[in-house]
């Protein structure tokens, strides 16, 4: 089943059977009760922490990857929510900042860059 510090990767938007985009959240589970949570930063409300079910209700999962997270105490996994907190912004703390935040890495976004490169491509085809 789930482990909190894994993460999760769901389908947000997809044209027909092929996902366009996706979007990123780390597994909590609540040592006590057993629920199952995401953090995750959110286009609407920012970096929040939603129920599993919450997550899901317009999302797919795609793939539920390990992470070095899983080493930590839910109290750390928490204080790391804590400290990445901030308000979405795609080109600049989207879902995939967020979980570079969570890894204490330096924050990329694979998805920003192919839809860049992909509307470089369009205009210079166009031109």
């Amino acid at each position: 089943m789930y482990r909190s510090g894994q993460i999760l990767k769901t389908i947000a938007y997809s044209i027909g059977n092929t996902p366009i985009v996706y979007h990123f959240g780390v597994i909590w589970v609540d040592d006590e009760t057993g629920e199952i949570f995401v953090l995750h930063n959110d286009f609407e409300n920012g970096t929040i922490m939603d129920s599993l079910e919450q997550f899901l209700e317009e999302r797919e999962i795609e793939e539920v990857q390990d992470s070095y997270l899983e080493q930590l105490t839910n109290n750390q996994l928490l204080e790391r929510f804590e400290s990445c907190q901030g308000d979405f912004d795609l080109l600049d703390y989207n879902c995939e900042h967020f979980i570079d935040c969570m890894m204490g890495d330096l924050k990329k976004s694979e998805q920003i860059v192919i839809y860049l490169l992909g509307a470089v491509l369009i205009y210079l085809i166009l031109k």
